[in-house]
Formats: structure tokens, sequence, C-alpha cells
């Protein structure tokens, strides 16, 4: 796949394109005001905003007026939930959804008519084009009731409200529109994109009514200035032009992670600011690391730090792979590369030091270039190349940017939405060969900055829409006795259903096109393989279809998810390994179903065709029972791996080289039988497997995958638990709690508590519950979803 070079801040696609946001520091109490005329009604309006977010778990207020006595507002919660409120809380609609995604951006569209006779429609609540139907805490305004928008002096704020100065909003807001009079749908602010199914922004040509607004945020001498025709300007307070940044809906940035957080040895958290770009440490006793939003596996990436103060000893900057060796400086491990502030200017890897470039400290802006094209970092100390610091990374890891210091420092990363630093420096608004970016130096020859635009020409994302190679759909069982039921929605013919009854104990039951609809396994259990051949009858266009009345697949009131995944719709002969199989491969989404007989040779190989390296074998003997679900992976330490999906066991080694490019060693025993195998292979923006170590807290780990995930299974490889299985149809929205176990016929258990959050760049844990997140527990995991940016460079909206 191809793209075009770039030129200019504007989108791949040609599509719309926003080109600036506005960053707003709680700290700074920053805000824009206006105080305005008779509305054209108070029954009446629209309010939409794209915002990213920053820090979390706090009161913020995106839109309010005044007086405080009555005053109307839409708010984050400290709970990370997101509410429209009126006359001082007298009635309110929250959502149950939490917006905890700070990697990418949310649009909020909120609709009120209170002139509506049914009470739900008088407040609507949209996120990304989808509207909040699982309401708490909801308390609807009465018919025709009059909000205290549109009262002439009422003053509106945008980020904060007048009252209560510790509860602004922190993060980026974009695109910001207030239409007074006019009930108006998502579709008229953004639009579902025909190839990637993502929810993008598009250029409203509505009306306003009298105190309708639109700020841009593109004048940087004038944030408030409305560009509706209406010239309801506002005044900005605590905002100065570099607070203007080129981080947008259209062109996603790079920022340090709140959600992994800038976690201390201690297990405190450091301090990240102006729209997650600077950092502080608050300990000097204390050692802390934080990382980026994005870790790339190929390309080349320029990003600046500007050292605002240091310590004696300062810090180590540099790459780590995201989530390993928390507490350690890039460097300390194997897992990352660094370069020392201290001395004269060390690198070190693996814990090795050797002198390298000279020292830095308060004031100095070090450039980082990581080329993962060619496996090499070097660093810039105020524009001056220290050299090359490391070759022969392996980019197929992923790597981005680290840092970590046991000292009282302050940095400001810039990975080119803003050369001021937040205003620590004077901007040279240098871009990157693309157009890109807002750098103080210019980035080296071929090196790009780390956003979305840019990701898309140099990842080369293969699968725009996840949803077209794995999907699951929930339906409810009918009993119907004698005929057909027809299971659509999959939006593909699935080769692989997996399906599980949830609110009852009965076996799961898996399926695929290569032994032919109707034959069934059963992941929790090691029975041979049955015959449902009049319960599952066969694989269609969009589903599949069942008959008669089967109790764990179709019993009248009894609900069910069916997890569907897409190989090649047929199957060819495949004699790559000593073993001859019969294969369905799906390269593109790196999944093969291979059915083979295990012949007499004591060790042997079977050719899979995913045509790259699997990391994933599942595989079962079909003719005996009690032989158990193989589960083979590299994914833990690079060596094999081996458990079983059908027991608790912890995982083991196994005989190492099983998987190569054509082929996978056979976990069963000679003349064993006939063998049914599921392989899986790495596709970037769409699947990963991967292991990480538990922290124990409900601030849990945080897992980088590089796409919004759709389904999750994790299980515990250091000792014995469950394999539990999420999915982003059961929960629709974070927090994410309803757990399935691939080894157990149990119903689903929806954890009161939640478990984990899917965002746009990976998930993470929100519980300390030891199946998933036990404290220095080690855990495998897979994970299947949708890119974080597509092929024409459309970004993928926070969860």
């Amino acid at each position: 796949m191809t793209f075009p070079i770039l030129g200019g801040n504007s989108a791949v696609s040609a599509g719309y394109s926003i080109d600036n946001s506005l960053r707003f520091n709680d700290d700074d109490d920053a805000r824009l005001t206006r105080t305005m005329a008779t509305g054209t009604s108070r029954r009446i309006f629209t309010f939409s905003t794209w915002l990213k977010r920053g820090n979390l778990g706090s009161f913020q207020y995106v839109f309010a007026n005044s007086p405080q006595s009555s005053f109307d507002a839409v708010r984050i919660n400290s709970d990370d939930t997101l509410d429209i409120r009126f006359n001082d809380n007298a009635f309110t609609v929250r959502t149950n959804r939490v917006y905890r995604d700070v990697s990418a951006w949310y649009h909020i569209v909120v609709v009120v008519d209170t002139t509506q006779s049914t009470a739900s429609d008088r407040v609507k609540i949209y996120t990304n084009g989808s509207l909040e139907t699982s309401l708490a805490g909801t308390t609807y305004p009465t018919q025709n009731y009059d909000t205290s928008f549109g009262v002439s002096g009422q003053e509106y704020q945008v980020s904060t409200n007048t009252w209560n100065d510790d509860q602004a909003f922190d993060g980026y807001l974009a695109e910001t529109h207030f239409i007074d009079g006019t009930a108006k749908a998502p579709t008229d602010f953004g639009e579902f994109d025909s190839t990637s199914g993502i929810w993008k922004p598009k250029d409203y040509d509505g009306s306003y009514g009298s105190n309708g607004f639109k700020l841009d945020f593109s004048n940087s001498s004038n944030f408030g200035e409305d560009f509706s025709g209406n010239d309801n300007d506002f005044t900005a307070t605590n905002l100065a032009s570099t607070d203007q940044t080129t981080d947008t809906p259209t062109n996603n940035f790079c920022t340090l992670n709140s959600t992994r957080g800038a976690i201390g040895s201690n297990g405190n958290n450091g301090t990240l600011q102006e729209g997650n770009l600077k950092f502080n440490n608050p300990d000097q006793s204390v050692f802390y690391q934080t990382e980026g939003t994005i870790f790339p596996t190929s390309g080349k990436w320029y990003w600046e730090v500007f050292y605002v103060s240091s310590g004696n000893d300062g810090g180590v900057l540099g790459i780590q792979r995201s989530g390993l060796d928390i507490g350690a400086y890039p460097g300390k491990t194997a897992n990352g590369y660094g370069y020392d502030s201290y001395g004269s200017g060390l690198k070190i890897h693996n814990n090795s030091s050797s002198s390298y470039g000279s020292s830095y400290g308060a004031n100095d802006i070090i450039g980082v270039a990581l080329d993962l094209d060619n496996g090499t970092l070097s660093f810039y100390k105020n524009n001056s190349s220290q050299g090359q610091a490391f070759s022969g990374i392996d980019s197929s890891l992923g790597w981005g940017f680290s840092y970590g210091t046991g000292y009282l420092n302050t940095i400001v990363v810039n990975f080119g939405q803003d050369s001021s630093f937040a205003g620590n420096k004077t901007a040279q608004n240098n871009s990157d060969a693309n157009g890109y970016g807002d750098f103080y130096y210019a980035p080296p020859s071929g090196y790009l900055a780390l956003c979305t635009q840019n990701l898309a020409t140099a990842l080369s994302p293969t699968i725009d829409d996840g949803s077209q190679y794995f999907n699951s759909i929930l339906y409810t069982g009918d009993g119907n006795s004698g005929g057909a039921r027809n299971i659509t929605g999959v939006g593909f013919q699935p080769d692989w259903t997996w399906i599980k009854e949830r609110n009852s104990t009965t076996y799961h039951n898996l399926f695929d096109s290569n032994r032919g609809a109707g034959n069934v396994l059963h992941s929790n259990v090691s029975d041979a393989e049955g015959n449902y051949t009049s319960y599952f009858t066969s694989f269609d266009s969009d589903g599949f279809t069942l008959e008669n009345n089967a109790g764990s697949l179709n019993g009248n009131g009894d609900t069910y998810v069916a997890w569907n995944w897409k190989a090649s719709g047929s199957t060819a002969s495949n004699t790559d390994g000593i073993n001859a199989s019969t294969v369905s491969a799906n390269q593109t989404a790196g999944f093969s179903i291979v059915k083979y007989t295990r012949d007499g040779n004591s060790v042997t190989t079977v050719g899979h065709g995913l045509g790259k390296t699997p990391k994933v074998l599942i595989e079962k003997d079909r003719d005996t029972s009690g032989t158990n679900w193989a589960f083979i992976t590299t994914a833990i330490d690079g060596t094999d791996d081996y458990s079983f999906l059908n027991t608790t066991n912890a995982f083991g080694a196994t005989t190492a080289n099983a998987f190569t490019t054509t082929t996978f060693r056979s976990s069963m025993g000679a003349n064993q039988g006939d063998i049914i195998a599921y392989v899986f292979a790495e596709i970037e923006g769409y699947s990963k497997m991967g292991s990480y170590t538990g922290n124990g807290s409900t601030d849990g780990t945080f897992i980088y995958t590089g796409f919004k995930p759709a389904w999750v299974m994790i299980k515990r490889t250091d000792s014995a638990d469950n394999w539990i299985i999420f999915d982003n149809k059961r929960d629709s929205f974070n927090g994410v709690g309803k757990m399935i176990s691939a080894n157990l016929s149990n119903g689903e258990y929806d954890d009161p508590t939640d478990n984990l959050d899917f965002v746009s760049n990976g998930f993470k844990l929100t519980t300390s519950n030891a199946r998933d997140n036990a404290s220095g527990g080690t855990y495998i995991y897979m994970a299947i979803g949708h890119t974080f940016v597509d092929s024409n460079g459309v970004p993928n909206t926070a969860r």
C-alpha cells in the first residue's frame, strides 16, 4: 500500500480539516467568557465540541453560565462521567460512560429541547456520533422548562465557571459550536468515514441563532473570536498565544500518557500538566518515569524535550517499550535506551553506560531522532548533533518516548504540537518535510512529527476497519423449534464463530468452516468434536443460521454473544510442513484455520499459510476425548510457552522454534488423529499478542496495543487462574466489566467495580483483582481491534 507525501497541515483524505486547538491547563484557571444578550430560545439549543483530555479524576467544566444560584453547565465529573445540569443541579442527565481516554479526541454533542413531550427527548448527549442511552442519576427537565441559556446578561463560560476556580477543564478543545434556538443532530457536525467507519469532523453550514457562536481558535491573538457571523466574541483569561496547538481531531499528536501515569518507585504518580506535555517530579527521594501515547514500529520520528529545570543529577531521557520496567529510567534494562544528563552525558542500555555526548540541564533543548527503519537512535543538544547513540534496535517491538528521574526535574515535551514548550520558549514554527508539526529546531532530514497524519504514511495500515475481519454480535434466543433462525449483523461471512450463552451455565460452542458448519468443539472441556449439524447449519454472508431449539445456541429468552473471525472463505492444500494440511488463511488479518491429521513422526511441522511468523497457536485433537486445548505462544518472552485453554494451568516452557513464516510445530502426539488449529500473527493496527506485569492497584497497568481494542483475552501466566474475555459489544463504553471465562461453562460475570478500559491505543486495568492485575503477577493477552489511524489519515476517536 502506498501513500502520498503530504504538504501543509491538511488531512490526507482531502476531507474537512481542523487546523488548531486550544490548550487549557486546569492550574491556570484558563477560560473564555462572554456576557450574552437575549437569546433566540431558552428551551432549545445545541452545544458541540471536540475535546482531548489531560488530567483525569476531577470536576471539570466544559461549558457553563452564571449565576451560581441557577447555573446550567456541561461538566465532566470526578468519576470521569459527563453530564448536563440545570438550575444548580435541579435537573441532571449524566452518562454511565466514563471519559478516561487521553490519547485521542472525543466529539461531544448536547441537544436540549424542553418542548418535547417525551422526557428523554428533552436532553440528549451524543459521544462520537452515538446517543448515550445508558444514564445514571438522571432527572429530566420538566416540559417547556426555561434554561438559563438565553437570558440577557448571563455570562457564558468555556472551560470553567465563575464561582469555582478549581474546576477548570484540563486538556484541549477544538471547533466549539453553540446553536441558539435549534436542536441539531450530531451529523450536522460529524460523520462516519466511508472507509474505516471512524467518526470524524465535518463542516457545519447551518444557522446559529442570535446567541450562537463558533470558536475555532485559529486567531492566536484573539482566541475568543466568533466565526459564526454573529460576532459573539469571547474574552480570553489566563490564555496566551502559546496555548494554540496543532493537535486536532484531524491530526492527533503524541502526548505524555496520564493513563499510564508518571509512575514513582513508591507507587505514587508525578504531575503532568499543560495538556500532558509537562512533567514535574515532585519528590527528589523517589524515582519517577513517564512515557508517550504512541509507540511506532517503523518510520523516522523526531521530538524535542526542553529542560525547564533540573536537579543536581538531572534525569535520563530516551525510548522504551511501553509499560515495561515501571520505576526504571530508559536504559536501565534491555527494554530501553537512554541519554543521561548527569556528568559527561552518558548513554545507557541494559544497565550498561558509556561515554557519549555533552551533559545537559536547565534551559537546554534535547532533540531525539528515532529511526525505526534502520534501528538507530540519535540525540541533539540545542540543535548540535551528539552523534548516533545506539544501533541494532529491534523496531518490530515498538518504541516510544520515555523519561525517568529521581530528582526535582521539570521537562516539557514537544512532539510537534508546540515549539514554545508551553510558553517557556519563543516558538520557532519549524515543520517536518510533510509540512506537519511546530518544532523549535528543524527536524533532521527525513524525520517526522509523531502525529496521525504521518503515522498513516509510515505504518501503512492494511486494515482500515477491523470490524470487517472480526466482529462480536449479541442476540437473544427465540426458542424456535423446527425453523431457521438467521443471526445477522456480523458484516461478513465468518469462518470461525465462537458462541457463549451469557445468562446461564452452558458450554462454549466453537464452529469453523474448515471442519464444516455444525461440527462443534467446546473450549471449556477436553471433549472430542460433537455433531450440532441440526442446530448450526450454515455460515452466511452476514452471519450464520441456527435451526431448532438448541438451548446452548437459541434458548428462548436466553442472551448470547458470538465472536466471529474471517479467514479466506475457502480452503487450500498446504504442503509447507512435514504434515500436509488444509488451510483457510487470511494473511491480511493474520489468522488461519488449519486442519490436519497427525502422522507418526515424533516431531512434525504443519503449514499455516500466513506468510509471516505467528505468535499464538491454539489447537485441539478432534477425535479423542480427554485431550486438552493446547495454547502455544511466543508473546511472553519471545520463546515458546504453553498452557491449556480449557484449564487454569500456569504457563510453562516448551520446545523452542515452534513458529516460522510458513509452519508451526504440532503440539499433538504422534498418530493422535484429526487436529484443528487456529493460528494468529500480529497485524499492525489490528491485532497484538503480548504480556504485562500487574501492579495490584485500581490505577492499574496500562497495556499499549496501538489500536482501540474490540476483543481482549487475558490469562495469568505465573499461577493458576481463568482465561477471561472482554469485548466492545457487551460493554459498549468504558468501564468494561463483563467477563466470560473461556475455560468455564459459567455464565457472564459482570464485575460491579469494572475491570478495565478500552482506549484508543490500548487498554488500562482498573482493578486490583488477581485474575488480571495482581501486584507482580505476569499475564498474557490477545487483543483485536480497530486502527489508531486509517490509511487515509483519519484518527480514531477516544473511547
